[in-house]
This record gives structure tokens, C-alpha cells and sequence, in this order.
């Protein structure tokens, strides 16, 4: 049993010209006696040598390739044929197409599709005849596929370029980094601040509403707190919050 073809099939215009000529019904012998073969055998040396071989149901020449790596429809007598039909394939890889087709790369597999009137079609996702001048379809182009590799590096770009704008509120965010923690943390364990404040003790005569006076006098009895330190640390955590963060944190260390 003669072994795959592991570098895929070399198409030039000779083997294209018999393959086409075969699918139109002419016969080897008639095609080895037009290139002066002495039968249609050296006709199969020829075209084994640039990794075809002859398949007798379909009577023409197929890519001599594993199964397990494409798989040859019936009218595949051409490379455009082969090239569409192995885009079919779920999650085909437009690099390993490009080399079982004979093609150094996927760029070059894209020329020649576009030469063969050919361009990309973004929404399905496989080559389909170039549309008429003026006529509005879905998108197509002629870059052709790209190798996930190139994908994979284009989508790193956007994100890198995405992130960008959020650099300056990042920066922001990480001069305050202390106060949000205190933000987010909390007292999770619900127990009251108390401070040293220094300084002499003075009377400060205030008005508040009078349910919000019965609310202080039962917090003090509830956390066995004095009304003056339940003030204190309110006053200290507000004024840290808002503004007088740097002139409390020096009277508390003074």
C-alpha cells in the first residue's frame, strides 16, 4: 500500500489542465498520449510524484492525504474544490489548509484564490466566487483567512488598547488604596472606634432633631459607650472621610 503524501499535493498549470480534462470525461490514455507518455501509467508516475493518486470511482486524480486530515468530496477535481471543501470542517486551521494544499503559507493560498476569482467570506467563513461590481452582499475581502496565531496576537492588541483609557482611574485608585480598604472592610465586627483626641475638654452646645438625640442616648446604652465618644469618633471618621483626613491623623498622633 503506497503511503500518504505527507507534504501535500504541488499543483502547476500541467496538473491542473488533467485534472480538468478528466472531470470533463476524457480518458488517461488519451491525456498520456497528448503529453507523448508512452501509456497512461508514466501518466500516474507524473502525477504521483506531485501527490495525487488515482481514485477509480470518481476516475480522476485525488490529493494523496490521510483520511484523518481531509476529506476529498466527490468533485473535488481541483484545488479550488479541495480548498473550500476543507474550510467546511469545524474549527478548520487556515495554515494546515494552506500546506495540504501544496501553498507555503495561508497568504499565498489567498492569492491564488483571488486570481481564481475567489474572495473570503467573513460570515461563512470559506472562499466564495468574487461578487459583480454593484451588487451589495455580505462582507468579503480578499486578505483571506488568518491563522489563529495572527488572531490570537490581534486580540491581544484590542485588549491592550481597551485597557488603555482605564490606566488614569487605575492610577487614581491606587493613591486611595488605603481608604478603600478601610471603605470595603468596614468594622465587620461591629465594634466602635474609640480615639485618644488630646487637647482640653470644652462644652459644645448643639440642636438635633429629637428622635435622632433618643437614638444616641439608647447607642450609648446598648454599646456601653458615653455620648461624648460616640461624637468624637463620628466627628473623627467624618472629617477623615471629607477632607481632613491629614489634620486628624496629626491631632490623634500629637
Amino acid at each position: 500500500m503506497a503511503l500518504a503524501n505527507v507534504e501535500g499535493p504541488k499543483y502547476n498549470e500541467k496538473v491542473e489542465y488533467i485534472l480538468q480534462e478528466l472531470g470533463k470525461g476524457r480518458s488517461r490514455e488519451d491525456l498520456a498520449a497528448e503529453y507523448d507518455y508512452s501509456n497512461y501509467k508514466s501518466l500516474d508516475i507524473y502525477l504521483r510524484r506531485r501527490g495525487f493518486r488515482y481514485d477509480s470511482e470518481k476516475e480522476n486524480y485525488v490529493p494523496d492525504l490521510p483520511e484523518e486530515e481531509v476529506v476529498v468530496p466527490e468533485n473535488a477535481n481541483s484545488k479550488v474544490t479541495l480548498i473550500i471543501t476543507m474550510f467546511i470542517k469545524e474549527n478548520a486551521d487556515p495554515k494546515k489548509i494552506a500546506e495540504s494544499a501544496g501553498f507555503e503559507d495561508h497568504r499565498e493560498m489567498a492569492n491564488y484564490m483571488q486570481r481564481q476569482g475567489y474572495s473570503w467570506s467573513t460570515t461563512q467563513q470559506n472562499y466564495r466566487p468574487a461578487k459583480n461590481k454593484g451588487v451589495e452582499e455580505e462582507k468579503e475581502d480578499d486578505s483571506g483567512p488568518e491563522s489563529a496565531e495572527v488572531l490570537t496576537e490581534k486580540k491581544e492588541m484590542l485588549q491592550s488598547s481597551s485597557l488603555q483609557k482605564f490606566i488614569p482611574l487605575l492610577q487614581k485608585l491606587q493613591q486611595k488604596e488605603e481608604e478603600l480598604f478601610a471603605l470595603v472592610d468596614g468594622n465587620s465586627d461591629g465594634t466602635v472606634p474609640k480615639y485618644a483626641v488630646p487637647g482640653q475638654s470644652t462644652t459644645k452646645s448643639i440642636y438635633m432633631s429629637k428622635s435622632l438625640a433618643h437614638f444616641l442616648e439608647e447607642f450609648s446604652d446598648v454599646k456601653n459607650l458615653s455620648q461624648r465618644e460616640i461624637v468624637e469618633a463620628a466627628l473623627v471618621q467624618f472629617l477623615k472621610q471629607y477632607g481632613f483626613k491629614t489634620e486628624m491623623e496629626t491631632l490623634l498622633s500629637s
